[in-house]
C-alpha cells in the first residue's frame, strides 16, 4: 500500500448499467452507470474506457487515486455516463464489470390516435363555422406527433414522428383541434364517426332558457395539433314527444370579447304528436374560438360568467 498522500493508478468497478429501452436510428444513446474505485483511497479521478464489440461495447474503469490507506479504507464512487453513436438499426448489447444491459435502434411505430373526448355543436346556422376538439386518453407514448388530414370533408386522425424521442419513452395523451368551414359529409377519425352538425334554418328551432352556463378551457395536459379552442357548454329542458332535441346556440355578441348566447332546441323529424307536458333535457356545445388574454364576458339569457384568459 503507498504512503498516504500518494497518487496511484488502480482499478475501478462499473455497476448498475441504465440503457434506454429503444432508441431511433441515427440517435446518440446515453448509458448511465456507477463508478467505483477498488482501491482503500480518499479521492481519485476516473478513466472510462469504451471497447467496440460485434453487438455492443464494454466499459471498463481505471483510477488515478490519491490518499490511499489501508488503515482507513475510503472508495471513492460516482455515477457517471458515456454516449454512444450515432448508431444504425440493430440490437445492442452494454457490457461491464457487473452486469450489462440491452436496448434497440428502430423507427417507433406511433399507434392511430381514436377520440376518446369530443366537443363538437350538434347544430349549425347558416354561416357558422365548424369546429371540434377531440382527445385521445389512451397513454400512448410521446414520442409521436399528432397530424389531422382533411380529405372529401371527412378528418383522419393520424401521428406522425418527432425527434423528441421514442414513443416507447413516456406516456402521453394527443389533442386535435379544428375551426374553419362544415364539412360536406361526417367526420371522422379513423374510421370512426363523430357525431353529424345538422344544418338547421333559425326559425325552425325553437329558444330556450339556458340552464347551464359551462365554460370549457382548452387541455392543458396534452400534445395538441390545431387550434387550442375554449367551448361554452349549455343545457336546457324542452318539451318532446318522440324525440330528444338536439341543441344549436345563436351568439348575437357585437364585439369580440363578449358572447351574448341564445340556445334552441332543434328537433330534425317530424314526429307526428303532441307533446303531453313532458320535458326532456339536452346540452349544446358552442365553439367560442381561440380566446385572447384578458376578461372575456358570456351570457346565456339570465346566465353571465366574466372569463379571465391568462
Amino acid at each position: 500500500m503507498p504512503d498516504a498522500g500518494e497518487c496511484v493508478v488502480n482499478e475501478g468497478a462499473i455497476s448498475g448499467l441504465e440503457c434506454p429501452a429503444r432508441a431511433r436510428p441515427g440517435e446518440v444513446v446515453t448509458i448511465f452507470f456507477t463508478n467505483d474505485n477498488l482501491g482503500c483511497c480518499e479521492s481519485g479521478d476516473a478513466r472510462v474506457s469504451v471497447r467496440a464489440e460485434r453487438a455492443g461495447w464494454e466499459l471498463t474503469s481505471e483510477w488515478t487515486a490519491c490518499g490511499c490507506s489501508a488503515d482507513r479504507c475510503i472508495r471513492p464512487s460516482e455515477r457517471d455516463s458515456v454516449d454512444l453513436g450515432p448508431l444504425e438499426p440493430g440490437t445492442y448489447t452494454v457490457r461491464a464489470d457487473a452486469g450489462s444491459c440491452t436496448f434497440i435502434v428502430e423507427e417507433p411505430t406511433c399507434a392511430s390516435v381514436r377520440p376518446t373526448e369530443l366537443r363538437a355543436p350538434a347544430v349549425l346556422f347558416e354561416g357558422q363555422p365548424f369546429a371540434f376538439s377531440v382527445v385521445d386518453r389512451r397513454r400512448i407514448g410521446c414520442g409521436c406527433l399528432p397530424q389531422m388530414t382533411a380529405m372529401d370533408g371527412r378528418y383522419e386522425g393520424v401521428t406522425t414522428l418527432t425527434s423528441t424521442g421514442p414513443c416507447e419513452d413516456c406516456f402521453c395523451d394527443y389533442g386535435f383541434g379544428y375551426f374553419g368551414d362544415a364539412p360536406t359529409e361526417r367526420p371522422r377519425f379513423n374510421g370512426d364517426d363523430l357525431p353529424t352538425a345538422m344544418h338547421f334554418g333559425v326559425d325552425s328551432c325553437a329558444p330556450v332558457e339556458a340552464t347551464l352556463l359551462e365554460i370549457v378551457p382548452p387541455e392543458e395536459d396534452v400534445l395538441r395539433v390545431g387550434p387550442e379552442l375554449w367551448w361554452a357548454r349549455l343545457e336546457g329542458f324542452h318539451a318532446t314527444c318522440c324525440v330528444e332535441p338536439l341543441g344549436g346556440v345563436i351568439d348575437r355578441s357585437l364585439t369580440p370579447r363578449e358572447f351574448d348566447l341564445e340556445l334552441r332546441a332543434c328537433v330534425d323529424v317530424d314526429c307526428g304528436c303532441v307533446p303531453d307536458g313532458s320535458v326532456g333535457a339536452f346540452e349544446a356545445w358552442f365553439p367560442l374560438g381561440e380566446l385572447a388574454p384578458g376578461v372575456h364576458r358570456i351570457r346565456a339569457g339570465s346566465l353571465e360568467t366574466d372569463l379571465i384568459v391568462p
